[in-house]
C-alpha cells in the first residue's frame, strides 16, 4: 500500500501508521497531531521525519 501513495504527500511514522503530511496540525516530541488524534512517532523513522519537518520549515 505505502508504494503506491505519492512519497511527497505521505510518510511513515510508525509501524502501523503512514501519515498525509498536509494535515499535520502540530508537533510534539514524539507526536503528530492531525485534529483530535495524536499519533506516535516511533524511534526507527523519527530521524526521517524531523529532517523532512527542517525541510518544511525552511
Amino acid at each position: 500500500m505505502e508504494d503506491l501513495l505519492c512519497q511527497d504527500n505521505f510518510m511513515r511514522i510508525h509501524r502501523s501508521t503512514i501519515l498525509n503530511l498536509d494535515h499535520i496540525d502540530a508537533v510534539s516530541k514524539n507526536t503528530v497531531h492531525v485534529g483530535e488524534h495524536r499519533l506516535p512517532v516511533s524511534d526507527l523513522y523519527k530521524e526521517a521525519f524531523m529532517d523532512f519537518l527542517t525541510k518544511w520549515m525552511g
